[in-house]
């Protein structure tokens, strides 16, 4: 997903379709200021400020209605704030480009794996192809390419669903409770693999979850919301388990036969 810009940065004002500029503090990769989002005599959010450095996981965290999918919907540019100024940075001189993993794999049934790979691309050349390849491998499914998504499991689209998001070289992923609808089994290990393509890629992430021990997992810093939108507590994560950790409380990844398994 691209939001546009006159540089680098999105900076989305709200009630106005224009677009304009937003000082930033050298590598913010989000800045919310006094974003709000209200719908009629219900309000969502009221004045949130939010930073997300660049190169951070950060994961979002809190009851059922707190707004959590809302945040990054409005991160992301799918839902407008009513008030207060969101802006979304690029390092490279392009507008700011968001990768998107959902609950559900959302795959198109009738496109094999790297046909739904290369749908969401800007390109399908050579370049584009061996990116598609090189993350199809990174999540184990090499040699699945040909599959449709109904020969698949779950977990398996899943990692499809993944794959797609870093393939198209984002500045930032956006990951709303991808893992929620797996087993505790497929779920860790497809965390594990999350963490192994983050410390080759290091991009930004925003995370939804409801299971805090998952956030901690994965989290440089977590942010707890609370009902009727307001940021409860942010706090940094002591369990990292990618590169620079202070701790490392996880195992580390194990072997995993993962090209040959329905996980």
């Amino acid at each position: 997903m691209t939001r546009s810009s006159a540089d680098a940065t999105t900076a989305v004002s709200a009630g106005s379709a224009a677009h304009r500029e937003a000082p930033r503090p050298a590598g913010d990769r989000v800045v919310v200021s006094q974003g709000a989002v209200r719908y009629g005599d219900l309000t969502v959010f009221d004045g949130i400020d939010l930073t997300i450095k660049d190169r951070e996981i950060v994961s979002i965290v809190g009851p059922s209605g707190c707004g959590k999918s809302t945040l990054l919907n409005i991160i992301s540019g799918v839902e407008t704030h009513t008030s207060g100024d969101i802006s979304v940075t690029s390092d490279t001189g392009r507008p700011a480009r968001l990768g998107y993993v959902f609950q559900d794999p959302r795959l198109l049934p009738w496109r094999s794996v790297k046909k739904n790979m290369l749908y969401v691309q800007d390109a399908d050349d050579s370049a584009t192809q061996q990116r598609v390849d090189k993350y199809l491998d990174m999540v184990g499914l090499a040699k699945h390419g040909d599959f449709f998504p109904g020969q698949l499991s779950g977990g398996m689209q899943q990692r499809v669903g993944i794959a797609r998001a870093f393939a198209v070289e984002p500045d930032m992923l956006i990951m709303d409770e991808p893992f929620s609808h797996l087993d505790a089994i497929t779920a860790r290990g497809l965390r594990e693999q999350l963490q192994d393509i983050w410390s080759q890629s290091k991009k930004t992430v925003v995370f939804v979850t409801h299971d805090v021990v998952e956030a901690v997992e994965l989290s440089d810093r977590i942010i707890v919301l609370q009902p009727g939108g307001r940021i409860f507590r942010t706090s940094p994560s002591t369990c990292r388990v990618h590169g620079g950790s202070p701790t490392r409380r996880w195992p580390p990844s194990r072997p995993r036969s993962s090209h040959d398994s329905r996980t």
